[in-house]
């Protein structure tokens, strides 16, 4: 939300034109309005509008207890109203030609997921950026100009805007709720909106690098370069968490130095696969984890033992009783504590990587596939590094909080005197070797194969539909459930 996603679509129905592709919109929130329950939601004021949808989406994944029910519904929609009538039946399974399916919006990541597992390579998922201030004074302006408040009086709706803008990141505390701060990194392409200039160009190069253009041939920009990079080091990782990687390159795109997050060897670097191989995964456990738990008992056991609970819990057993309350402060800022870990953070490992090579990053750029944590942050400061490329969020880190002199956190401009923190901007390392690995691209003679754009098909054209019988599965999955609870449609 705050984006401007009109924008992007247009520009994507424009490229998607140029090779003879049909665009066809199909918004996501709206389908649930096919059902009795949701069929009627506020629509005014525009606040109203957005936490009433985000509060149906939340009940509809409920309601089936799928978090992936809304890409279930979508599949259900092309099939119903975006395939070729048959002669003998209204309802058939063949295709219609050239025609590309653009669903908006995506909020949750088991229906990035399931339209995965049933379209394979032929979904792809664009990822619209716009800075969070920017995001925010947009949104506030919108929510605002519906009231006809302008100027210093729209500044009113900005608590308004946080809220629901907060809203659309995550809702923790529900089990199927919104959240687009995982379904985001999923993406196959971040495309920074906020420049209205370069997305037109941004779009047409990403269709065409689908469509593989022989005529202009693009090859990755160096943020793709390092992140590829970065990503592939994320691949070395045992740890029990999440894969990291970082790569750390010149302003000319030359790579210094790689890390990934795992546990530290006798003589420097990271343990690798063999004999001598002690990472977590061997013990079968987290020992961060562990130690938190550990601690975290202590505490509690301490406070019985004073007489800090009183009736049942006074007399309960300590393990059942840390069972218990693990569960209620799973999301707290205690049960986040990064300290107690044995793996080196990719970023702290690819420091490393140069140090022991005596190469220097003084003014060099780092690229993460995670934001990094603020112990992180602080020897990235340290170490003279001026930028930091990111693509997946990292809500634990109190980077900002801790460094807001020397960081930045997706700034609009450069700011002297602070490393700059951004959002990855281009293809996503995920679709790197798809996108970038090149077919034929001279003929006989040694020129260019021409590019007949209004015939060209996609990298990976399905000779086979099998999609179809995936689509069959899925909406019969979600048809069966209805039935089972009683979920009524609009008659």
């Amino acid at each position: 939300m705050g984006v401007d996603l009109d924008g992007l679509c247009k520009a994507l129905a424009e490229s998607l034109s140029q090779v003879s592709y049909q665009y066809k919109p199909i918004h996501v929130i709206e389908q649930i309005h096919l059902f009795e329950r949701w069929k009627t939601l506020p629509e005014k004021p525009l606040e109203d509008r957005y936490k009433s949808h985000i509060r149906a989406g939340d009940e509809f994944r409920e309601a089936f207890e799928l978090g992936d029910v809304l890409a279930r519904l979508l599949i259900v929609v092309i099939r119903e109203k975006h395939r070729k009538p048959s002669s003998a039946s209204n309802d058939s399974d063949e295709p219609l030609s050239r025609c590309a399916y653009v669903l908006r919006s995506l909020k949750h990541p088991q229906e990035v997921k399931l339209l995965r597992d049933v379209y394979g390579p032929n979904f792809y998922l664009l990822a619209a950026y716009s800075p969070h201030d920017t995001r925010l004074r947009d949104f506030t302006k919108k929510i605002a100009s519906c009231h006809h408040s302008t100027g210093q009086a729209a500044t009113k709706f900005g608590s308004v805007a946080t809220e629901i803008l907060d809203l659309d990141q995550a809702e923790p505390d529900k089990k199927l709720g919104q959240n687009l701060r995982e379904t985001f990194p999923l993406a196959d392409v971040f495309i920074n909106v906020t420049d209205k200039n370069t997305v037109k160009d941004a779009v047409s190069r990403f269709i065409e690098l689908i469509f593989n253009n022989t005529e202009e041939i693009y090859t990755p920009s160096r943020d793709e370069y390092g992140m590829s990079l970065a990503r592939g080091a994320a691949l070395r990782s045992a740890a029990l968490g999440r894969q990291v990687g970082a790569a750390i390159s010149t302003d000319n795109g030359d790579i210094i130095a790689l890390g990934t997050n795992d546990v530290p060897s006798f003589g420097g670097g990271l343990y690798w696969p063999g004999q001598d191989d002690h990472r977590d995964y061997k013990d079968g456990k987290d020992t961060g984890d562990e130690m938190k738990r550990v601690q975290f008992a202590e505490i509690l056991e301490s406070l019985q033992k004073h007489g800090w609970f009183t009736g049942e819990r006074a007399k309960a057993d300590a393990g059942d009783l840390v069972k218990e309350a693990l569960l209620l402060v799973k999301s707290s800022r205690l049960m986040s504590l990064i300290e107690f870990g044995r793996c080196v953070h990719a970023e702290m490992a690819a420091l490393l990587d140069a140090a022991s090579r005596g190469v220097a990053v003084k003014n060099s750029t780092m690229y993460t596939t995670t934001f990094p944590c603020h112990d992180c942050a602080r020897h990235i400061v340290a170490s003279g590094i001026k930028r930091v490329a990111y693509i997946e969020p990292y809500p634990k880190s109190l980077a900002l909080d801790f460094h807001k002199d020397s960081i930045i956190v997706d700034p609009h401009e450069e700011i002297p005197r602070k490393v700059r923190f951004e959002q990855f901007v281009g293809i996503a390392p995920t679709r790197y070797m798809d996108l970038f690995t090149a077919n034929e691209r001279k003929g006989i003679d040694g020129g260019l194969i021409p590019w007949d754009k209004s015939h060209a098909l996609p990298r990976y054209a399905q000779p086979v539909l099998s999609y179809l019988y995936k689509e069959k599965d899925a909406v019969a999955l979600l048809e069966r459930i209805r039935e089972q609870k009683g979920i009524h449609l609009v008659q």
